[in-house]
């Protein structure tokens, strides 16, 4: 059996699409030069800078980019170099690819292929490396909660994301998928879990006299 390493099998999957399909392409940062972990390494040269395109330093741009190429028939391979620049591109991928096809009504897609590399490296920076973001997450409920606290989370020495969850919804955790929104949308997703609770009793009685 041979052996291979992460690098040279992510370059031989991209040769192989690229020469399977013409509609095949790659857009990122440092492709040219064979990419950070060489995983482009030679591909230029038998491709041409046409489809393994270099891009300025912005991944917003990059992922845009892609975007448009996809919605009229490409298929791009999007390189976001790490994994932690791909936060820069989050409303375009989650607001505008992502949601492509149904704000269309299914008319267009936007099929693409998104690398966010990880790595340990002892000659990069903490924005390189795929570390976890000190970032603390607080559930508040109910809203008594939420303002009896905030006085000490505004004192607070680090980053917290205040998650506003509902006593209601809570209720619901042990059988179904939860979701937890504010405002009007939150009512409609406590009548969902309402029939799918009764669902749930009816097919219970139902095995019940079988």
């Amino acid at each position: 059996m041979a052996v291979t390493n992460y690098s040279d099998a992510a370059r031989e999957a991209v040769r192989e699409a690229m020469r399977a399909d013409d509609a095949v392409w790659c857009i990122g940062e440092d492709l040219g030069r064979g990419g950070v972990f060489g995983q482009y390494r030679g591909l230029q040269d038998e491709f041409g800078p046409a489809r393994i395109a270099d891009a300025p330093i912005s991944e917003a741009a990059i992922m845009g980019a892609a975007f448009g190429a996809a919605m009229v028939g490409t298929r791009p391979i999007v390189e976001m170099r790490f994994s932690d620049f791909a936060l820069c591109a989050v409303d375009e991928l989650v607001n505008q690819i992502a949601k492509a096809r149904y704000m269309f009504g299914g008319q267009s897609r936007a099929p693409m292929v998104i690398r966010q590399p990880r790595a340990k490296l002892s000659h990069v920076c903490l924005l390189e490396v795929g570390a976890q973001p000190p970032v603390e997450l607080r559930r508040c409920r109910p809203p008594r909660t939420l303002k009896g606290g905030h006085e000490a989370h505004v004192r607070e020495k680090h980053v917290l994301h205040l998650a506003h969850v509902g006593d209601a919804l809570l209720a619901h955790v042990r059988h179904h998928l939860v979701h937890a929104p504010l405002a009007a949308a939150r009512h409609l997703c406590l009548e969902v879990a309402q029939q799918l609770d009764r669902v749930r009793q009816l097919k219970a009685l139902a095995h019940h006299w079988e």
